[in-house]
């Protein structure tokens, strides 16, 4: 049995060794973090992300990043939603369907689309009017372009029974007309191709105006559990939106590169 002043002693013994042990640089030290996963696909609102690498910005501000380049845009929505990825560029409506099956949360809105989205028809459908009965190509869960589809279905008065929707990638409209489709969803540079091959323009983006916003989205718990590398990211992001608003020659062979 233990005496007071032994028991004092003791004590101050084992006071002094856990001040010893904190201090002595021997508690586990944090493993660095994974590079952020973010996707980014063909959209000239998404074109700052080849920038941001090509200059180094990402690293300047301090985050590792890893883009996650998706050739199919609507490809990311599933990988977002099953944390195969740490973040994403997207449609503002797309991030908003994805945070129903997680949680994805909005930290910036990059652009509001004014024309770049279009409604690329074969040659002989002059309007919106003439879409009455017409295959419209379009993916359900491309939720911006559905939106868009409907804001011209709607402005000239026809019903979604009026048209039958075909299941069609934006990045595959340009082959899909006139054999599969007559009508589809499409954005830039895929607009451009279609035309090229003689197709035309019949709705845009700027006809209705706010449908389709694009925006940086994160997963909750990298805002939770990262919040410095998701704003260094945002404000590298913003850094290559002004390079290349600056420096619009050197900017445009980046990202042609």
């Amino acid at each position: 049995h233990m005496n007071k002043k032994s028991f004092r002693i003791f004590s101050a013994l084992m006071l002094a060794t856990l001040i010893l042990s904190s201090c002595s640089g021997t508690q586990p030290v944090a493993a660095p973090k994974p590079p952020l996963r973010v996707g980014w696909s063909l959209w000239p609102g998404y074109y700052p992300m080849a920038i941001a690498v090509e200059k180094g910005f990402f690293k300047e501000h301090g985050v590792q990043v890893e883009p996650v380049f998706y050739s199919t845009y609507t490809n990311q929505t599933p990988d977002l939603a099953s944390d195969m990825i740490d973040g994403a560029v997207t449609i503002l409506s797309d991030a908003l369907f994805d945070s129903t099956s997680s949680e994805i949360k909005v930290v910036l809105i990059l652009d509001h689309s004014s024309g770049a989205d279009q409604l690329l028809a074969s040659a002989d459908i002059k309007s919106p009017e003439d879409v009455r009965g017409k295959r419209i190509g379009v993916l359900s869960s491309t939720v911006g372009g559905t939106m868009l589809i409907h804001a011209m279905l709607d402005q000239n008065s026809i019903s979604p029974s009026d048209v039958t929707f075909v299941q069609v990638a934006p990045e595959d409209v340009p082959n899909a007309i006139p054999g599969t489709i007559d009508v589809g969803y499409t954005f830039e540079p895929f607009a451009s191709q279609a035309r090229a091959k003689g197709n035309v323009t019949i709705f845009t983006s700027a006809d209705a105006p706010g449908v389709i916003v694009d925006v940086l989205a994160f997963r909750r718990e990298i805002i939770t559990d990262r919040p410095e590398d998701v704003k260094a990211f945002t404000q590298a992001w913003l850094e290559a939106v002004q390079y290349w608003k600056d420096n619009p020659a050197d900017g445009d062979a980046i990202i042609a590169k």
